[in-house]
C-alpha cells in the first residue's frame, strides 16, 4: 500500500511538472499571439493608408449615358474628358488630354435603364483638384459637382476620416 501511495505521489508530481511546462508553453504562445496581432494591426493600418491614397485621384461621374452594352475604357475616358474640358474652357485652363486620365470605366453591373457611374483615375492630383474647384462652372453647364468620400470599408466607420478626406464625385443635374 505504501508503494502505491508513493507511486501516486510521483505521478502527481510528474503531472504537476508537466502542467508547469505546459503553462509556460501557453504563456509563450499567448505572448507570440499578442505580438502577431499587433503586427497584423500595423499591416492593416498600412494597407488601409495605401488603399486610401490610391483613391485620392479618383472622380466619379453619374448619369452619363452609356454608349452600348459593353462600353470600352476609351469611350468612358472620352466622356469624362468631355465633361471636364467644357468647364476648363470657362476657367481658362488647358484642356485635359487622354494621357491625363490613367483609366476610366463603368462601376457595377447594368440594372435596368439607369446609367452606371463612371470612375476615372486622374494621373495628377492637381487635375482632380481643379475639377473639384470647378463646381460652380460645372453646375452652370448643367453638371453638378458633389464632394463625397470614396472611403475604404474600414474608414466608412471612422467619422474623423470622413471629415478630413475629400473626394470628388461629379453628377449630372437633372431638371
Amino acid at each position: 500500500m505504501k508503494s502505491d501511495i508513493h507511486e501516486l505521489r510521483e505521478d502527481i508530481n510528474t503531472s504537476k511538472q508537466e502542467q508547469d511546462v505546459m503553462k509556460l508553453d501557453v504563456e509563450a504562445l499567448n505572448d507570440r499571439t499578442v505580438g502577431i496581432e499587433k503586427y497584423l494591426e500595423e499591416l492593416d493600418t498600412k494597407l488601409e493608408d495605401q488603399e486610401q491614397r490610391s483613391r485620392r485621384n479618383n472622380v466619379v461621374l453619374y448619369n452619363v449615358p452609356e454608349s452600348g452594352q459593353r462600353e470600352t475604357y476609351t469611350e468612358s475616358k472620352d466622356k469624362v474628358l468631355t465633361v471636364l474640358n467644357k468647364a476648363r474652357v470657362v476657367k481658362n485652363l488647358p484642356p485635359l488630354v487622354p494621357r491625363d486620365i490613367e483609366r476610366a470605366h463603368r462601376l457595377s453591373t447594368k440594372k435596368g435603364d439607369k446609367a452606371r457611374p463612371i470612375i476615372a483615375r486622374m494621373c495628377h492630383w492637381e487635375d482632380k483638384w481643379q475639377s473639384v474647384k470647378m463646381r460652380s462652372v460645372l453646375k452652370d453647364q448643367g453638371w453638378g459637382l458633389l464632394t463625397t468620400s470614396q472611403l475604404t470599408n474600414a474608414r466608412n466607420f471612422n467619422d474623423d476620416a470622413v471629415k478630413t478626406l475629400t473626394y470628388a464625385t461629379i453628377s449630372r443635374v437633372t431638371n
